[in-house]
């Protein structure tokens, strides 16, 4: 499937472009890291269960859960491990994605997806894009409805100016 129209203004301040918009939903999908320490793909699809000593498909997960018990609250899936993660200073990464649920409600996928941290500008676009295209995974044949929900959405400074170039002045709240 293609974008959504992909608003002029995104390549203006530094968004990616549609072509580049699929060749980061392909990685958003996949299980290979491709050099990185995780993608969000890796942790989807070949999330690491030391115990049994293999990997979790996470989206199949959710397909089962929901197309065994539609009402379930339990297909949710999980980016953040903290046996990987809580090192920060290892690799000073973790996911900004943290977890989301998927759930069927009235005909429709309800998808609400958690980020600790998310740059409004560069991550926003891609992330929500991605994210519909995994719901239109799960629920191929329904309306699907998707819910972001980031602790720390943010403007990075050095895109300031082409911000408030292309969209206007804004209030910063504070410099972190």
């Amino acid at each position: 499937s293609r974008p959504p129209k992909h608003p002029e203004v995104l390549d203006k301040v530094g968004c990616l472009s549609p072509s580049q918009l699929e060749v980061y939903v392909k990685q958003f999908k996949s299980p290979d890291r491709g050099g990185f320490t995780y993608t969000y793909g890796e942790r989807l699809r070949a999330y690491s269960c030391p115990k049994c000593g293999s990997t979790f498909d996470q989206v199949k997960f959710v397909v089962e859960k929901l197309s065994r018990f539609p009402v379930t609250n339990q297909a949710v899936v999980v980016l953040y491990n903290p046996l990987r993660d809580s090192e920060s200073t290892r690799h000073n990464d973790p996911p900004c994605w943290n977890w989301a649920q998927f759930r069927i409600r009235s005909g429709e996928l309800h998808v609400t997806a958690v980020f600790r941290s998310h740059d409004y500008v560069k991550a926003l676009y891609p992330n929500l894009y991605a994210l519909a295209s995994i719901a239109e995974e799960v629920y191929p044949s329904g309306r699907r409805k998707l819910t972001l929900l980031s602790s720390s959405a943010h403007i990075y400074e050095a895109d300031y100016e082409a911000v408030e170039r292309h969209v206007g002045p804004f209030r910063l709240l504070y410099r972190v």
